[in-house]
């Protein structure tokens, strides 16, 4: 994989760069994280709205839908990254902006469950779902987009950007909502206010789309078919079928950590830690924009060393500090602004590297469609289930039990990492060193 990783970047045309496009790549990444961010933040005001009954189980009942939306990554991440690998990631990047801006401003226009039962449910269930299937798509195919277009001796700096898009969009749903907290009453909210963000979401959605729509093509001049038959698909996964693997159990650590560490830290703490909403939510606004400060350096690191090392940093990190951290924990907002940086910032190191390493370690014929598929199945299934299983076992259990399972997820990063090739950025490639590998299969 070496020979082939190498020759095909080094191989593609140089691309042309400039502001306009890095932000136009970040506009849906951001769109998509606004809505997580919207989406927790949001919960304990219309969950009552849109479910009814007592406050707790309509929490619950929204977590749930909130999990469930993901069960449409893995198709999305299949749909749209073949449509990237055989057409062109343009035409994917598109066509799952389109998807979560619909499904964003549908949200905006629920009815109550009071006037229509359980119709508004099934209604938020069903755009959720669409969402969930453009987001299947959508981070997968930039995460690859970037890795084969960005200079390559600052690929890593590049990778990061994405997720300090991402966290634009965290930190900008989250500063709305605490917004709205503090200008208005908790009964304005529940029963009108929380649709606000997220018509805010949906218009910046559509604006989103215009300016993809205006980029035209990738970097390499592709827009027409890159002819990559199914045949040569399922080949290429057979192939690449160790490191698919790898990359399962380091998405998977980074995934339930920052699920549980991110955004749906202030619901919890506003739910069951006893926290007012607009202190937990500026003390969560404060958590995000310390630790996107972060992604760059983590990028220019990776460009200067090792991709691998300063990941494995990271997991390390994550591993031994989840149970401590936890147990530190308390009701007060400067303490939630602590465990959440204190976790949040080397997560961060993970994911500011994944987009480039997970690319890398992938042939490219179907390297869309790889990234895709296990990303996209990943967060549906651990991801997308981790708020949830977080305040259910608060709620049954105890909250160490799911410290141990933040810790035993890192952990399997941690030896996905440890047993992965060497990825490092050169000054006309990025290249893979598979010596790593060579010596675990001789040990």
């Amino acid at each position: 994989m070496q020979e082939t990783i190498a020759a095909d970047l080094d191989a593609a045309p140089a691309p042309r760069h400039s502001v306009r496009k890095v932000l136009a790549l970040g506009a849906g990444n951001t769109l998509e994280w606004f809505d997580w961010g919207v989406y927790s933040t949001m919960l304990p005001f219309f969950s009552g709205y849109i479910f009814g009954g007592d406050p707790t189980a309509a929490v619950l009942q929204g977590l749930g839908v909130f999990a469930a939306g993901f069960v449409a990554r893995p198709l999305g991440g299949l749909v749209f990254g073949v449509i990237a690998d055989r057409y062109s990631r343009m035409t994917s990047l598109i066509l799952t902006i389109i998807c979560v801006a619909v499904g964003c401003l549908g949200v905006a226009f629920l009815p109550s469950h009071a006037a229509f039962g359980i119709l508004p449910a099934v209604l938020l269930l069903l755009l959720r779902i669409l969402q969930g299937f453009g987001q299947g798509g959508e981070l997968p195919s930039l995460q690859v987009y970037v890795a084969e277009n960005a200079p390559r001796h600052r690929v890593g700096l590049w990778s990061s950007m994405i997720y300090v898009s991402g966290n634009v969009g965290v930190i900008a749903g989250m500063i709305l909502g605490a917004t709205l907290t503090s200008l208005m009453s908790a009964d304005d909210l529940r029963e009108w206010g929380w649709r606000i963000p997220f018509a805010v979401g949906g218009a910046l959605g559509l604006v989103a789309i215009g300016i993809r729509l205006s980029m035209g093509r990738d970097d390499d001049g592709t827009s027409g078919p890159r002819r990559v038959d199914a045949a040569t698909l399922l080949r290429t996964f057979v192939a690449d079928r160790a490191a698919l693997v790898r990359i399962t159990f380091i998405v998977a650590g980074s995934t339930v950590a920052i699920y549980a560490w991110g955004n749906s830290a202030s619901t919890f703490a506003i739910s069951f830690g006893h926290i007012t909403p607009k202190t937990a939510l500026w003390a969560a606004v404060a958590a995000y924009s310390t630790s996107a400060a972060f992604f760059p350096i983590w990028g220019w690191l990776g460009d200067r060393t090792d991709f691998r090392k300063v990941m494995i940093v990271g997991a390390a990190a994550v591993t031994v500090g989840s149970i401590p951290v936890n147990m530190a924990l308390s009701g007060s907002a400067v303490n939630l602004y602590l465990a959440m940086i204190a976790m949040i910032i080397p997560i961060n190191t993970i994911q500011a590297l994944e987009p480039v390493f997970m690319s890398l370690m992938l042939s490219p014929a179907a390297r869309a469609t790889g990234v895709g598929i296990t990303y996209s199945s990943v967060a549906a299934v651990l991801g997308g289930t981790a708020p949830y299983i977080r305040a259910w076992t608060h709620e049954h259990l105890n909250d160490m039990v799911f410290s141990g399972y933040v810790t035993v997820m890192a952990a399997g990063a941690l030896v996905a990492l440890l047993l992965s090739p060497s990825v490092r950025a050169t000054p006309r490639r990025a290249e893979v060193d598979d010596s790593a590998t060579a010596r675990v299969a001789a040990g």
